[in-house]
């Protein structure tokens, strides 16, 4: 029974399981970071749906959808290597990969 766990698991973190939500198909490889959007939308979307029916959850529901948005942030930074911001001028400057999609 631990030897298939086993297997299931170094073919989870090695391969991924080919499902949308945690397969990247531009790394071709598993993403947590891909994983985060998914689950806090599912969670937002649900909390959403309570928060009709029951508004004691407005703050469980705005908590859940700043989840969601910190969460799709970060896989749109996921590639980002060097920012740089200048207050006094109002610049900023970010470079990253660049991306032949």
């Amino acid at each position: 029974m631990f030897k298939g766990i086993k297997n299931l698991w170094i073919t989870g973190s090695t391969k991924g399981w080919h499902l949308p939500f945690l397969h990247d198909p531009i790394t071709k490889r598993p993403s947590i970071t891909l994983l985060f959007p998914y689950i806090t939308f599912v969670l937002s979307v649900i909390s959403l749906i309570v928060l009709h029916f029951k508004p004691s959850v407005i703050v469980a529901t705005s908590t859940s959808l700043v989840f969601w948005a910190m969460s799709v942030v970060f896989y749109l930074l996921r590639k980002l290597h060097k920012s740089k911001i200048n207050i006094s001028t109002g610049t900023l400057e970010l470079e990253g990969e660049e991306n032949d999609e």
